[in-house]
């Protein structure tokens, strides 16, 4: 593990925004799912609305095979809406909703323990902090 500033930042390091996607993806998605079935893209498009405008179509439907997997998610072929070749449509099944639950339930737990270490973070650099 690197501390101080020998810690790389970005992208390739382990700074600040890595991995946001991968740790909110899971219940991106299956709460984009809670209106109805839909597509790829246009579970891209509800991705973007929670931040995650970044994701790779590829990485959203692998993510999609292994919740359809799992049991969570389910999907099929949708002829009557397009024009083109017909297209995979996503629904949530009754135990994705369940998961979905318990992940809210893990989010609101995370949001309070981030409130509680910006609190202190706060506290603390209004104090001044160390010297560098």
């Amino acid at each position: 593990m690197m501390h101080g500033r020998h810690r790389q930042r970005g992208r390739g390091g382990r700074g600040p925004g890595r991995g946001r996607a991968d740790h909110l993806l899971e219940p991106a998605l299956l709460c984009s799912l809670l209106h109805g079935a839909t597509h790829g893209y246009g579970l891209a498009e509800e991705l973007a609305r929670f931040g995650l405008e970044d994701v790779p179509l590829r990485r959203i439907y692998r993510v999609l095979q292994g919740l359809e997997a799992a049991g969570w998610v389910t999907s099929g072929w949708d002829t009557t809406e397009t024009q083109g070749p017909p297209r995979r449509v996503y629904a949530l099944t009754f135990d994705g909703r369940d998961l979905l639950q318990d992940w809210m339930g893990h989010l609101r737990e995370s949001r309070s323990a981030i409130d509680r270490l910006l609190e202190a973070y706060e506290r603390r650099d209004a104090q001044g902090g160390p010297e560098r």
